[in-house]
């Protein structure tokens, strides 16, 4: 002889509606935390100017030229930010190359000559050396990153 079991549960509206929020708390901590860590790396790349192999600073556009983008979310819950230096130059000093002249046969500037006395510079190409500023910013991300996003979670994880 079958044997039935009745039961009933209550209060799954409220519990659903208690997730959504939860899910929406979790979900702006995580656009939070992008945001910050977005400026955690600008900082950081800023801050790594004038040390061992990176750029000395001369003028200071480059340095300046950092940003930080604002956030982008790419996904549920999924956030990105993009951290870049803008002048033209930027790429050439991370990761070095050959200058070329594109509508001259040589590049010139004003500089100290070879004899030392000051006048213009011509040169067929210049070579540059990496002097990387943005790399290692974003290798220390590694261990700057995790406590910015558990710290956010955790905040919205408490009731």
């Amino acid at each position: 002889m079958p044997a039935f079991i009745h039961g009933s549960v209550e209060g799954v509206p409220d519990a659903i509606l208690a997730l959504n929020k939860l899910k929406a708390k979790v979900n702006l901590a995580t656009r939070e935390a992008t945001t910050r860590a977005g400026g955690v790396l600008r900082t950081t790349a800023v801050a790594e100017f004038n040390h061992g192999d990176a750029p000395h600073t001369r003028t200071g556009r480059l340095q300046d030229s950092i940003t930080a983008w604002g956030v982008v979310q790419v996904g549920p819950a999924r956030y990105m930010v993009q951290v870049n230096p803008t002048v033209i130059y930027s790429r050439i000093q991370e990761l070095g190359g050959t200058i070329t002249p594109k509508e001259h046969e040589f590049l010139s500037w004003i500089g100290v000559r070879a004899d030392g006395a000051v006048g213009r510079i011509y040169k067929r190409s210049v070579t540059l050396r990496p002097r990387p500023y943005l790399r290692p910013a974003t290798e220390s991300m590694y261990t700057k990153q995790p406590p910015i996003f558990s710290d956010a979670w955790r905040s919205a994880w408490s009731v």
